[in-house]
């Protein structure tokens, strides 16, 4: 597979072909012009080829290697709806389609996308025909070679008749590659003389890197890597499979194709001790190692549990799900076993789904206010019908079931009074008639109710139920739908109490009451002995974090992810003298909207110093190269130990480029909508839209608020200004005045010195 190189900038090749050259422009004679190389030529299509976009990296999306879908995208799939944003995302989708082995899997996708091309021509798709009509177009001899690329930078001499080198281009990726190689080809002034500069480093599919130093050398690595890459089979790699091993515990979801072992948990220590657990009962030992073969990687188990023992073939692996196979004479044994983690829930995206679209469910939440909601009947078509029985009034609305890497969300477009639900809602809890959903400080409740009818519809009641009397006692709904007064309304009168109730003993601890109408002693005070608590006590974890007590007497963590907010930014700065490409970095502000009340952070040059937390960087810090990678490791203020190491590029732009007038500024901003795509690398902003209106009045609008404000524009000495004022809430960041450092109908770049944001006009 082709390694997906993450750096992409396009090159202008105006330059190059301007040939007017003074002959004080010459830089050196080549001293090898046989290294030059004719556009067509067999080194310059197999560079084309390697360098084409490879379109099998997202086959899982479109099934066709001819094309890729830019990102991100957003797709339903089996019912849930999935923004695929990276190519890791598309692990989403193969979860979905692998989780039930008899169900008809189906992908749609959220019209209009963009598709892109072997050579980097992007189509704007606005249904399913025309993408299907393009899929339909593809073929298996594309000359797209997937399983080599080359390590950017490269360069080439540009040369005139004289063989004297007259420019120099340097290529930073594929698509700059495959645009320079075209040009060669198209150039209206003739044949270019173009040699690569060697020596040119080479990364095959399995990582391994080679260096060429000639067009000979080079051809011959390429068409070596084809030939690999036509052999290739996906192996499961040993490291690997022992790593994710060792992670969590398994589960055996099927064995020969049954699920009658769902209760098996496999632990594989790290010591090669095999220990298999059913509730809390150790019930087989054995130890467990891996090897390599010809015939594949093998789990070898040595086991007391006949079903487990031997040699297993590993024959499918992911990172959380495996398919062993082992021969026993005519009959193979299948088991496929899933990864299972602590913080896991106990029920899929596609289970909540499912589990919603039955009977109808009862919510409980702390944003109700003078109103009651009777009960949601959730439908396939994405709508929920609410019922409030009390007013015999129904009102509809919208649902969906999002899955993201953060988790498993509900989201509700509910009309007023229910629209203070209109929030996305991550799963923290659920079961089979259970969900337990928050937002922020906010928690959102549904359990299940499976009762086709009520014994009593005209009383909305069972037999049995409690009622009021017309005396105003309590009583009981009886066999005539009537409310019987109760003349022994408690089962123990003289304690004024029922079997069961909680009661004082005469030591002053909380016992019940028994049978025999009398305070027992509980022995079981508390849900959990051994921690002095109960279910959903407060408590706090090993690394400092806050949770409750659940079902397990452990400390659950409920609050949100400690590293949610840091991610893979990129840190952008402005600089006139953009020509050398290095500048000063403050990189606290790659961090600066995260809190850090609770974690720690440094910065490193090298994954390696990141990962033994050595060389910290100090800032301000000079870039090396434009762009560059740096590392974060971001770990807790209270454990070092737990951590997250992420990536991000530092890249120093030419501030010349913002040259609209104030009127073209205007103009743009007053077209569309614009959102806020980037603010110092954090997306945190991508769900408003930002309206400037005439009158310089300011709306933005999303996730169910709106804010106002104001704005103007005016000519700074370094540009066009643009003024906002009158904002509050989470927007007040904006309030001041930002540079217009680079200007286009669809994206403006603003600056303060301290911050940049992107804004990208939205139109629809």
């Amino acid at each position: 597979m082709k390694t997906n190189f993450k750096f992409v900038l396009i090159l202008s090749l105006f330059a190059l072909f301007s040939f007017n050259s003074c002959q004080n422009e010459v830089i050196q004679e080549t001293q090898n012009p046989e290294e030059t190389f004719a556009p067509d030529s067999m080194v310059a299509n197999l560079m084309r080829s390697t360098a084409s976009n490879d379109g099998s990296l997202d086959d899982t999306l479109d099934a066709a290697n001819c094309l890729s879908i830019n990102l991100p995208v957003t797709i339903i799939v089996n019912g849930i709806t999935i923004t695929i944003n990276t190519l890791e995302d598309l692990e989403f989708i193969q979860d979905l389609f692998d989780e039930f082995d008899n169900d008809e899997d189906f992908l749609e996708f959220l019209f209009p996308i963009t598709i892109i091309l072997n050579d980097y021509t992007q189509i704007v798709i606005e249904n399913q025909e025309q993408l299907e009509n393009f899929i339909d177009e593809c073929t298996d001899d594309n000359d797209v070679i997937e399983c080599v690329d080359f390590v950017y930078p490269i360069s080439f001499s540009i040369y005139n008749s004289d063989f004297q080198i007259i420019d120099t281009v340097i290529i930073e990726s594929d698509e700059a590659l495959y645009n320079f190689l075209d040009e060669l080809e198209d150039n209206p002034n003739g044949a270019i003389l173009a040699s690569l500069n060697f020596p040119v480093s080479l990364v095959y599919a399995d990582g391994t890197i080679i260096e060429v130093n000639s067009n000979q050398e080079l051809e011959a690595a390429i068409n070596a890597a084809e030939e690999e890459c036509d052999n290739e089979e996906e192996d499961c790699d040993i490291e690997d499979v022992a790593m994710y091993l060792q992670e969590c515990y398994w589960l055996i979801v099927a064995y020969n194709n049954d699920n009658n072992l769902l209760d098996y948990q496999l632990f594989f220590e790290n010591d090669g001790i095999l220990t298999v657990v059913v509730g809390d009962d150790i019930v087989h030992n054995g130890t467990w190692n891996l090897s390599n073969t010809d015939a594949g990687l093998i789990l070898n188990i040595e086991t007391d549990w006949e079903d487990l023992n031997g040699p297993w073939t590993i024959v499918d692996c992911d990172d959380d799900r495996f398919e062993l196979v082992q021969e026993t004479g005519t009959n193979p044994v299948t088991i496929v076993i899933e990864q299972e983690c602590e913080d896991d829930l106990p029920c899929s995206a596609q289970e909540i789904n499912m589990s919603l679209l039955e009977c109808v469910w009862y919510p409980g939440t702390n944003l109700y206010n003078n109103f009651v909601a009777e009960h949601f009947t959730f439908s396939e078509n994405g709508i929920v019908i609410i019922t409030n029985t009390a007013s015999n009034e129904t009102v509809t609305g919208m649902w969906d079931v999002v899955l993201t890497d953060e988790g498993i969300f509900l989201v509700l477009d509910l009309p007023e009074p229910y629209n203070v639900l209109n929030l996305e809602w991550k799963v923290v809890e659920c079961a089979d008639h259970f969900i337990h959903m928050i937002s922020g400080d906010n928690y959102l409740v549904l359990e299940q109710d499976c009762q086709d009818a009520y014994d009593c519809p005209d009383q909305e009641a069972n037999v049995g139920d409690d009622c009021e009397t017309a005396n105003g006692t309590i009583g009981f709904i009886n066999e005539n739908c009537e409310c019987q007064e109760d003349d022994n309304q408690f089962d123990c009168p003289d304690q004024q109490a029922n079997i069961g109730d909680d009661c004082e003993t005469a030591t002053g601890t909380i016992g019940f009451i028994n049978e025999n109408c009398e305070c027992q002693e509980d022995d079981n005070q508390f849900d959990c002995p051994d921690l002095q608590a109960n279910f959903g006590d407060a408590c706090e974890n090993p690394n400092g974090l806050l949770g409750f007590i659940n079902e397990n007497c452990e400390c659950q963590v409920e609050d949100e992810n400690p590293f949610e907010c840091f991610g893979n930014y990129a840190l952008a700065l402005c600089d006139d003298d953009v020509v050398d490409g290095f500048t000063e970095f403050d990189l606290n502000l790659i961090f600066s909207n995260c809190p850090e009340d609770n974690v720690e952070f440094n910065f490193y040059e090298t994954l390696a110093d990141a990962e033994a937390e050595v060389n910290p960087l100090s800032s301000p810090y000079v870039n090396t190269s434009n762009p560059q990678t740096i590392y974060s490791r971001v770990s807790l203020a209270a454990n070092n130990d737990v951590f997250e190491i992420f990536e991000h590029q530092l890249i120093v732009e030419d501030c010349s480029q913002g040259n609209c007038t104030e009127l073209e500024v205007d103009a743009y901003l007053m077209s569309c909508a614009w959102i806020a795509v980037s603010v110092n690398g954090s997306n945190d902003y991508q769900d408003f839209f930002i309206m400037f209106n005439d009158g310089q009045e300011l709306i933005i609008e999303g996730q169910g608020m709106n804010f106002t404000g104001n704005w103007s524009t005016s000519e700074g000495p370094n540009g066009v200004v643009v003024t906002f004022s009158e904002l509050n809430n989470q927007f007040q960041f904006l309030t001041g005045d930002w540079i217009v450092v680079e200007c286009t109908e669809n994206q403006i770049i603003l600056t303060n010195n301290t911050t940049e944001i992107v804004l990208e006009r939205d139109c629809t």
